[in-house]
């Protein structure tokens, strides 16, 4: 099958993958750029609990696609299944073959499904980061008189006092875990908390390939220890840093690491 070329290949559409090809752009005009995602509507990720209690709907909640598009980069609708770091291809689900000088491998992250008995019933739902999944969610809650949400970590979920919460709908917020199959199926290098192996520059082991947003290891800005900690606006500075460093090291200082603060409303 033919290969499609690209200068810069970014494998991921969520904000960590959409930021990095608007930056990469502006930084790299003369190159060809392609942003390669499974689904054609990609969720803001910090807004998913407002659509789920209806104070956003999903349609305003959605990833502009106009910020590749309207810059005369390709968005190609497609899974990557298989990546060749020494042909510098990826080759998705269907055969289709896509070569790049580099890569960016963005995939993000899969809701955590804690080992449980009845995690598989019909009414148990876990938070994906896909319109379709977020609609579906929101309209099963709807007239709804109890829902039970989980999403205090292990030690939360174990119940161990022999309580018995009922509820007609049950969500699991257990976390998120770095979505790296792609990347191990390669033979990447995979951090210790299960993402993939970068340094400051986002660089990872394999030439020419650079990770950003939930796929990639996180250090903490101060202590330097690895953490899991998963923002949007963590990814996206990551995803900068990428962009600017793709074909040279442009500023001596990179990715200084992050700190988990944040606030939400209740």
């Amino acid at each position: 099958m033919k290969k499609t070329e690209y200068d810069i290949l970014v494998v991921g559409g969520g904000p960590a993958g959409m930021i990095t090809a608007t930056a990469a752009k502006a930084y790299h005009t003369d190159k060809s750029i392609a942003v390669i995602r499974k689904n054609k509507d990609a969720q803001v990720p910090c807004a998913i609990p407002y659509v789920v209690g209806g104070r956003l709907g999903s349609e305003k909640n959605m990833i502009p696609t106009q910020m590749v598009t309207k810059e005369g980069m390709d968005l190609i609708f497609d899974e990557i299944a298989e990546v060749d770091f020494y042909k510098k291809e990826v080759k998705s689900a269907d055969g289709k073959v896509y070569g790049y000088d580099k890569l960016v491998l963005a995939t993000g992250s899969l809701p955590n499904v804690p080992p449980m008995e009845g995690i598989d019933a019909k009414n148990v739902f876990t938070v994906k980061k896909e319109r379709k999944s977020i609609d579906d969610l929101k309209k099963k809650i709807e007239g709804v008189k109890k829902v039970v949400i989980v999403g205090t970590g292990f030690i939360g979920v174990e119940l161990d006092n022999g309580e018995k919460i009922y509820g007609d709908v049950v969500i699991m917020a257990a976390g998120y875990h770095p979505n790296v199959a792609l990347a191990k199926k390669a033979g990447l290098r995979i951090g210790k908390k299960g993402g993939i192996w970068v340094d400051e520059y986002m660089r990872t082991e394999a030439e020419d390939v650079f990770a950003v947003g939930d796929c990639a290891s996180k250090q903490h800005f101060l202590t330097r220890k690895t953490i899991g900690l998963m923002l949007a606006s963590t990814s996206t500075a990551e995803a900068r840093v990428a962009a600017i460093s793709l074909y040279k090291i442009e500023y001596i200082k990179g990715f200084s690491g992050t700190i988990s603060i944040f606030s939400t409303v209740l």
